[in-house]
């Protein structure tokens, strides 16, 4: 199973947060179709985090095994 995000299919999440890492299926998340900060927020719920906790981070999809990565922007310097 698999949701749709911003038009791209994901079956998995990994989100790096506050220094711990998390993984998620899509068919935890219940159907869904729509935007990455509507995505953000339900995944953000899904895993007990504030409101806003995950906004900043980068959302990384690949295609080819519908993985996602919602992590930190990197800094450089």
């Amino acid at each position: 199973m698999s949701i749709t995000v911003d038009g791209s299919n994901v079956a998995v999440v990994h989100v790096r947060h506050d220094g711990r890492s998390y993984g998620v299926y899509a068919e935890d998340l219940g159907d869904f179709d729509g935007s990455r900060d509507e995505f953000f927020s339900l995944v953000e719920n899904h895993l007990d985090f504030s409101v806003g906790s995950l906004g900043g981070y980068e959302l990384d999809i690949t295609a080819e095994t519908e993985n996602a990565v919602i992590r930190p922007q990197a800094k450089f310097g």
